[in-house]
Formats: C-alpha cells, sequence, structure tokens
C-alpha cells in the first residue's frame, strides 16, 4: 500500500485506503471517538444474565451514560425473561437462530433460503411472543 496514493489523505478513499493508527480528523487525540463493541452470543440464562448486569452497572462510559451490549438471542435455553430485562436496560437484541445447530456442514451450508429465513423470523416471533420485545427493536 502506498499512502501517498491511497486513503483520505490522497483523496482516493473510494479507490484504497492504507492501515494505520493515524486518523484522518484533525482533532486533538482526546477528542477522537473510542468504539468497544460488547457483544454475546447464545442463550441469555441465568448464569450469564448475572455477569451481563455487573457489567452494565458496573462500567459507563466517560460521558456518565451506561454502557449496551448486543446480545444475539438463540431459543434453545433462553430465558425470555431475562432476555426482555436486558433490552429493558437499553441493550440489542439480535436474532441468531431458533435452533443455534452448530453443524455447519451438514446443516447451515446447504441449507437454503426458506431454512434461514424461518430460522431469523421464526427467533423474531418467539423474542415478541415470550420476551415481549417490539418488533421494530429486534436487529
Amino acid at each position: 500500500c502506498d499512502p501517498d496514493a491511497c486513503g483520505y489523505w490522497a483523496g482516493n478513499s473510494d479507490v484504497c485506503t492504507c492501515a494505520s493508527a493515524d486518523t484522518p480528523l484533525d482533532d486533538d487525540i482526546e477528542y477522537i471517538p473510542q468504539l468497544v463493541v460488547l457483544s454475546f452470543d447464545e442463550a441469555v440464562q441465568e448464569d450469564n444474565y448475572n455477569f451481563y448486569r455487573e457489567l452494565q452497572t458496573t462500567y459507563s462510559n466517560p460521558n456518565g451514560f451506561p454502557i449496551s451490549m448486543t446480545f444475539f438471542v438463540t431459543h434453545k435455553y433462553n430465558d425470555y425473561s431475562l432476555t426482555y430485562q436486558l433490552w429493558r436496560w437499553g441493550n440489542e437484541i439480535a436474532a441468531h437462530s431458533v435452533s443455534s445447530t452448530p453443524d455447519i456442514d451438514n446443516y447451515w451450508k446447504p441449507a437454503n433460503n426458506e431454512t434461514w429465513f424461518n430460522e431469523m423470523y421464526d427467533l423474531k416471533q418467539m423474542l415478541m411472543k415470550y420476551g415481549k420485545i417490539p418488533e421494530e427493536d429486534i436487529k
């Protein structure tokens, strides 16, 4: 990568961008936003729920607002009442799948569009019905 020919500085950001620790912003380093993403996969259960709540009540953003997390939820073993509580506390709830089948080669790779759609759509319906989470808030 040639930094003189690529990226924001060269005016060719749509052509290529070189990896860099520098910022294209002219702001002082103290004003550059930092993003930390917390996401969790699988069912929400009592044994992991306490850890999630501890994270959310212990840490906050520099502006004092609480941190938030994304939960990619599956149906199997999921506690929908705890999932609802996590959503109510400002976390994002996302559909992982109904089955959470780990067999990639024999289930997911040969799956057709209908299988993929049903895995996500059906879980979304369950989150709405059992978790009382509004449809527009499920990712």
